[in-house]
């Protein structure tokens, strides 16, 4: 404002729409001629639509259904996170974006590791293994997509031989067969300190409980029902 002259309604029109400049150099105006918020509105409304329907889905029960199908057949660390994996990849297959892959694990199964104990830093790295680095490897999916334009590989016309990068790109898909061999390994798996345990009790954190064989807990509704019918009864009798 004080070095350019600019007004404050202009100041906040480029922080919403981006900076427009003419100087006759293409690549300079190329370079000037972006940013804003409503250029990257995609981005967040597609993060904040994946929150959202991660939340609908974790309230209406979805999620719990899901994670307790899971972990009936699968009950320690290893098979844990080799499940986060496949269901962040699952995720960027059908969903085709990598944000979507990253969120939806991530809600469903932060509880799952709080509960067996373990630093949710092992959930990080697993949903960054199945989801980021394998959206590149998905020619439908957003991740996918840029590296093909980027990379001037039009498959469109059925050239098939322009997916050979795929075994090519040895960081995305050897990644999550290294994090496999961690966890089955026990090799950077780290469990979750006592500092961490006590943030999540302070944050309210969602703790998924199992029985001793490592199946989850599976709440009685129908004893939770009667016990509320009893308290009720209880309450209008010493009235």
């Amino acid at each position: 404002m004080i070095v350019q002259g600019q007004s404050l309604q202009s100041i906040f029109d480029f922080a919403n729409n981006g900076y427009s400049i003419n100087t006759g150099i293409g690549e300079i105006d190329s370079l000037l001629n972006r940013g804003g918020i409503q250029s990257m509105m995609w981005t967040i409304s597609l993060i904040l639509i994946a929150l959202g329907f991660g939340g609908a889905l974790e309230k209406t029960g979805c999620l719990k259904t899901i994670i307790n199908a899971i972990k009936s057949k699968v009950s320690s660390f290893a098979g844990t996170q080799t499940a986060a994996i496949g269901t962040a990849f699952a995720t960027n297959l059908v969903a085709g974006d990598p944000y979507l892959s990253i969120a939806l694990p991530g809600r469903m199964y932060s509880p799952v590791y709080r509960g067996m104990g373990y630093s949710t830093l092992n959930l990080s790295r697993g949903i960054e293994e199945g989801g980021t680095l394998m959206s590149p490897l998905i020619p439908w999916n957003a991740g996918g997509a840029f590296v093909i334009s980027a990379l001037g590989l039009g498959i469109a016309d059925g050239n098939i031989e322009n997916l050979l990068y795929i075994p090519l790109a040895f960081a995305c898909w050897t990644a999550p067969l290294i994090g496999i061999f961690y966890a089955y390994t026990g090799l950077f798996s780290p469990k979750a300190t006592d500092e961490e345990k006590e943030q999540w009790e302070s944050a309210g954190e969602a703790i998924a409980e199992f029985n001793s064989d490592g199946t989850p807990k599976v709440e009685d509704e129908d004893k939770d029902t009667e016990k509320e019918g009893v308290d009720n009864d209880s309450d209008k009798s010493g009235q």
